[in-house]
């Protein structure tokens, strides 16, 4: 059995130059209209359409637009440019605010989604905020960080061991804070305790020579615990090195680090060493000396 061939199909027509109608018959036309003349046969004997006519009459003006080019857009380049300026400077900034200040400014009513059209344009992306401390890029303290920098190249040219401390804590009790319910009714779940317990909080000090000493414990970590538990840390690295003259210890400034002084006397008096503290931006040095 032969199969059967589809028949050729006939190509569209190509449209063929754009027939302009001369402004003067157009005027013709609605001229005629306004007079209550018959305007269909004022179009039939201008060889226009009467359909075609017919829109005329509803034109505010009988001026042709323009076909192609550049099209008149009320917000300009410099237009978006100043609101890029305002958004970068303002980042929380709203599109009615926007909306608002261009119009006392430069006296132009646009809508809110062509804001948000001109800032998707130039790849401005609306997210959550990111906090920045006030003083996180202060001169003063990038000297502070500088010089702390200087002085522990210079403790470790000389030939000090570094070892730093750190702490931190851990939540035990967490959970999902999503579920799945039909609608309108609540995802329940049934905790097994009233309240959460204390958190798991881990202090610990490492250094490049294979010194490591940790603790954990529940519960906040107080001063007293961190002097405490920084005087068992000294008498460990003490018996690790042999000695504490070379020792050089590096701290986040914590505040369960602000009594570290009492430390350092009561340690003098144990160990009969010297501790000299030198404090940077967010971190201090204790270095341990024997005496001479």
């Amino acid at each position: 059995m032969e199969e059967a061939v589809p028949a050729p199909q006939t190509p569209p027509p190509r449209r063929g130059p754009y027939k302009r109608i001369p402004l003067s018959a157009k005027r013709r036309v609605v001229a005629a209209h306004d007079a209550g003349q018959d305007w269909k046969s004022v179009a039939r004997a201008n060889g226009i359409n009467e359909s075609t006519a017919k829109g005329w009459l509803m034109l505010d003006s009988l001026t042709p637009k323009q076909r192609g080019g550049y099209k008149l857009r009320k917000l300009s380049h410099q237009l978006v440019d100043t609101m890029e300026a305002w958004v970068e400077f303002d980042c929380q900034i709203t599109l009615a605010e926007l909306k608002a200040r261009i119009q006392v400014d430069y006296d132009i009513v646009i809508s809110e989604t062509s804001l948000h059209r001109a800032l998707e344009e130039r790849v401005f992306t609306y997210k959550d905020l990111h906090y920045e401390l006030l003083q996180l890029n202060d001169e003063s303290f990038k000297n502070k960080r500088s010089e702390y920098v200087q002085q522990l190249r210079e403790h470790i040219i000389q030939g000090k061991v570094p070892i730093w401390i750190d702490e931190t804590n851990f939540n035990l009790f967490t959970f999902r804070t999503k579920g799945r319910s039909k609608k309108n009714t609540r995802a329940k779940f049934v905790r097994g305790c009233s309240q959460k317990g204390k958190n798991l909080h881990i202090i610990g000090a490492i250094s490049a020579t294979n010194f490591v000493f940790c603790i954990r414990r529940r519960g906040a970590l107080k001063s007293l615990h961190a002097n405490e538990w920084l005087k068992t840390m000294l008498r460990a690295a003490n018996e690790h090195f042999g000695g504490l003259a070379d020792v050089l210890v590096i701290a986040v400034n914590a505040p369960c680090h602000s009594r570290r002084s009492r430390v350092s006397r009561r340690f003098v008096l144990k160990t009969r060493a010297v501790l000299s503290d030198v404090e940077p931006d967010r971190e201090y040095v204790v270095g341990v000396k024997e005496p001479h």
